[in-house]
């Protein structure tokens, strides 16, 4: 197109589907320009004088700029991210099958917009009063930003509720005083918004006071000043507004105490009331739409309103009927294919309801002369009290499953479609029924001359009518007890019930507390016919089952027919006899195999409901459960074994208090456990140590002897019959009442098993602030933190048994090796006898002293140290293995109270680490396991 600029007089170009990658200079009186289906990525250097523009289909990146005078531009299906500002003469924009992620500000003079196909598109920007058009399927916006008179909307709901506040000045208005309670979609903030106690919007050219509700504690408002003509009701909260009083005649506000004000701020006497307010603005359209003259502009009904009779506002998405009660001579409403999900108190004036197709959940109460009442396609689950002045009722296609009792007034009833399997009794006046006769088996109260029709439109010249009560044999077989096994049974119960009925076979096992059902089914049927159940090939297993029937109605009610009990006579096979092997009684988590001695040519059934020689069972959590079994072959069954009862033993599990700082020692020779019995630590409160859980701690209180601070406290675990060969682990996790949480992880290798080490048996215990056994971590007064004892919280002890001694010199050192085979966690909080957060005292929560903790841990290839109340402090850092060697060393300064430093310990060996942390007034060392 090199030369096109030689063309001066051009005012009309079409170059689509040119292949073209770029333009050039075009001619300066250039009107119309189409250079659609190109390869065209960047737009510029556009003559001033171009009013249509299509450069639809070129994948296009970017335009730079338009000129000043274009009205109509179509950008679609490009790969723009953005549009350029729109010039005020631009009066159609589309732009669909694009990248966008917002729009610019739209000119006032627009009146067409297509941006769909835009899927990252969330919000609108203002909407001009005189845009008519707007396509916005497929893209985030789920919200209006402003109302606009008259506008068609496509999009992928209908219809779209507004983002906030509804009129565009009163928007503005609020935003330029709290910009916080709007996002970037002009969507309410509804926590800022609930902030706002005043409001000064004086002067702001405001024609409409609406969507107060979103300020929910607005105290004052002042809305002098400005052209207003609609004022919607006041939230509750609003005690002050100052109006123009001659263009203010009533307020609408449920606040006794509410005062007045004029713009010079003199108060004023109340406006008078206003009249019922209809919220809903699609409800508020529909009624002008029927009768103009019965609401103003603000939504307020207007007195017409209340001597109307009739009223239509059908299609018409009304989500909210709010205000129908400011109609107080209605006898005619009908709702049909709206969007309402309930009702308000209707008008008690109301004689004909319809409501079909909207998404009705529930109604009120009726008026109590109505005579005419139409849901059908709804939701409905129930129905209120149905008033005796009702003659027609049509509730098809809702999910009503009962009716309590029909009007005796009632001529029509249609009901298809719902899960109703029985109506009540019919009245004398009824002369038309539709209903779901697969359902509905029987009528009560059924007489000649109505007429009767089925869900399918047929209509049907007979129906049953219900019997009551179903009268039911006992439960026989056609053959003699006891039977043989093998031998099929037949078991028969005769009725005289005619229509549909619910039926279950059931049986209860001799050893069974309750009976299971063997067969469900539904019946319709109008003759006496026998139910049968046919039980095939009985086997021992049977001997001394129940069987029984029971039949329900929905119309009559359950009855249960005498039960049936089998005896089946074999006993060729005698009970086995159970053996539990390495014994009955083992470790948690230890497996126990179960053998029973049938014959090889017979299944052993156990009690669980496997089929095998022999079973496997574990526990980590039962302390007892019990097993049988029966041999069985292809047509006999043993009778049941005796019971075998298997027992789980688990850890033993002591707390001691030491008594004193760092270690206790007790006198003598071959000093044994119990000669520590007076300073073992017994729960005050909740369940023993053993069955404690996270939800049911065991409960120490604080002020109790032998309980008090400082808690020097040791954990000794008794490993029931595990080999000595391997270790024990303790990890505990302490959530103190203040401070951060804190760990005390031990490794013991030698019994007896204590948590922080033990000399010559029992002779000597170690606490958790012993320097060699326990922890040690300076605190700001040179001493070690871990002097103050236990703190009041809740903790996590964790307990595991390791195949192989742990790796380290002392317990507080050393790391698992080989693989754990039992488990088992206690949980259990120490605190005040006044609750949890009495009498807090905590060695990690000094008030000035900087807190640390580090996660996760374990860690792969980075951890995260938090550090609190160190803002400005230099933190140095570095990693110690359990040898003492350092590895890595560094530090930084904590910018605020609730640092977060980010550590890479990619090249750390896996094992146990010392994060060693010194800071201008502590040092301390937090324990980390790298992982590979």
């Amino acid at each position: 197109m090199t030369g096109i600029i030689g063309f001066q007089s051009l005012k009309t170009l079409y170059c689509n589907d040119n292949k073209l990658t770029f333009l050039p200079e075009l001619p300066s009186n250039l009107i119309y320009l189409n250079i659609s289906y190109n390869s065209i990525k960047k737009l510029n250097n556009l003559p001033e004088s171009l009013n249509q523009l299509d450069c639809n289909s070129n994948n296009m990146l970017e335009i730079e700029e338009l000129p000043s005078s274009i009205s109509s531009l179509n950008c679609n299906y490009n790969s723009l991210t953005a549009l350029p500002k729109l010039p005020q003469s631009l009066t159609y924009l589309s732009c669909s099958n694009n990248n966008l992620t917002k729009l610019p500000e739209l000119p006032s003079e627009i009146n067409a917009i297509n941006c769909s196909q835009n899927p990252e598109l969330e919000c609108l920007p203002f909407l001009p009063q005189k845009l008519r058009n707007i396509s916005i399927y497929n893209t985030k916006i789920n919200c209006l930003p402003n109302s606009v008179s008259v506008i068609y909307i496509d999009a992928n709901s209908s219809p779209l509720p507004f983002c906030g506040i509804s009129d565009t000045n009163l928007q503005k208005a609020i935003a330029e005083s709290c910009p916080s309670c709007f996002d970037n979609c002009m969507r309410i903030n509804a926590i800022e918004a609930q902030k706002v106690k005043s409001l000064t919007i004086s002067g702001k050219n405001i024609t409409k006071i609406v969507d107060l509700h979103f300020f929910p504690n607005l105290e004052s408002i002042d809305i002098s000043n400005n052209p207003i003509t609609c004022l919607s009701p006041l939230p509750n909260s609003v005690s002050s507004i100052k109006i123009d009083e001659e263009k203010i005649k009533c307020v609408s506000s449920e606040n006794l105490n509410l005062k007045v004000f004029n713009s010079k701020g003199e108060m004023i006497p109340k406006p008078s009331a206003c009249s019922a307010f209809i919220p809903d603005n699609n409800f508020a359209n529909a009624i002008r739409r029927n009768c103009s003259n019965c609401i103003d502009d603000c939504n307020y009904l207007l007195p017409p309103a209340t001597s109307l009779t009739y009223l239509s506002v059908t299609y018409s998405n009304i989500t909210d009927l709010t205000g129908i009660e400011g109609f107080a001579s209605l006898q005619y409403l009908y709702l049909n294919r709206n969007l309402l999900k309930t009702l308000p108190t209707l008008p008690s004036t109301l004689r004909t309801l319809e409501v079909r197709t909207n998404a009705l959940q529930s109604i009120p109460p009726l008026p109590e002369n109505i005579t005419e009442l139409y849901i059908s396609n709804n939701s409905l689950t129930q129905l209120p009290k149905l008033p005796n002045s009702l003659q027609k009722l049509d509730i098809i296609g809702n999910k009503i499953s009962t009716i309590q009792a029909l009007p005796i007034s009632l001529i029509e009833l249609r009901c298809t479609y719902n899960q109703l399997t029985c109506l009540p009794s019919l009245p004398f006046s009824l002369t038309y029924l539709q209903f779901d006769n697969h359902k509905i088996g029987c009528l009560k109260n059924l007489k000649s001359g109505i007429s009767l029709w089925s869900q399918s439109n047929q209509q049907l010249s007979t129906y049953p009518e219900c019997s009551n009560p179903i009268i039911l044999s006992d439960v026989t077989a056609n053959t003699p007890n006891p039977v043989t096994p093998s031998t099929t049974v037949s078991l028969t119960v005769k009725r005289n019930y005619t229509g549909t009925v619910a039926i279950k076979w059931q049986r209860k096992k001799l050893n069974d507390s309750d009976y299971s059902d063997l067969k469900i089914d539904t019946i319709a049927t109008a003759s006496n016919a026998d139910f049968i159940y046919t039980i095939p090939n009985v086997t021992v297993a049977d001997n001394g089952s129940e069987y029984r029937l029971v039949v329900t109605s929905a119309c009559s009610g359950t009855f249960t027919a005498k039960a049936f009990t089998l005896a089946v006579n074999d006993k060729s096979l005698p009970p086995p006899t159970i053996t539990a092997s390495p014994r009955d009684t083992v470790c948690l988590s230890q497996t126990i195999r179960l053998t029973s001695n049938c014959p090889p040519t017979s299944a052993t059934l156990w009690s669980t409901g496997e089929n095998a020689p022999f079973i496997d069972i574990h526990s980590s959590t039962q302390t007892s459960r019990t097993f049988t079994a029966k041999c069985s072959t292809d047509t006999i069954q043993s009778p049941e074994s005796s019971v075998k009862t298997i027992f789980w033993k688990p850890f033993n599990v002591i707390l001691i208090n030491i008594g004193q700082s760092k270690s206790a020692t007790k006198q003598g020779q071959n000093i044994a456990l119990f000669s520590w019995i007076n300073q073992f630590v017994y729960s005050d409160k909740g369940p023993p140590l053993t069955f404690s859980s996270q939800t049911n701690p065991s409960i120490y209180y604080l002020d109790n002897p032998n309980k008090t601070q400082p808690r020097f406290w040791t954990a000794y675990v008794d490993i029931c019959d595990v080999s000595s060969e391997g270790s024990v682990s303790f990890d505990m996790l302490a959530t103190p009442e203040i401070g951060i949480p804190v760990s005390f992880n031990t490794h013991e290798n030698n019994a007896p098993y204590f948590m922080y080490a033990n000399r010559d048996g029992f002779t000597e215990l170690y606490a958790q602030n012993h320097p060699n056994f326990g922890f040690y971590a300076e605190n700001e007064n040179k001493q070690n933190r871990y002097d103050d004892g236990l703190p009041a919280g809740l903790y996590k002890l964790s307990i595991r048994y390791w195949t192989q001694k742990g790796m380290g010199l002392t317990p507080s050192l050393r790391f698992p090796q080989g693989s754990s085979t039992s488990y088992q966690e206690h949980w259990f909080r120490i605190q005040s006898k006044v609750g949890n957060s009495s009498a807090r005292r905590s060695v990690d929560s000094l008030p000035d002293a900087p807190l640390f903790s580090i996660t996760p841990n374990p860690a792969a290839t980075t951890a995260i140290l938090s550090v609190k109340q160190a803002k400005q402090q230099e933190i140095q850092y570095e990693w110690v293995d359990v040898t003492g060697r350092v590895h890595y060393k560094s530090q930084f300064v904590a910018e605020t109270d609730n640092h977060t430093e980010q550590l890479n310990i990619t090249r750390l060996p896996m094992g146990l680490y010392f994060l060693r942390i010194t800071t201008p007034t502590q040092q301390i060392n937090l324990k980390v396991t790298k992982l590979d």
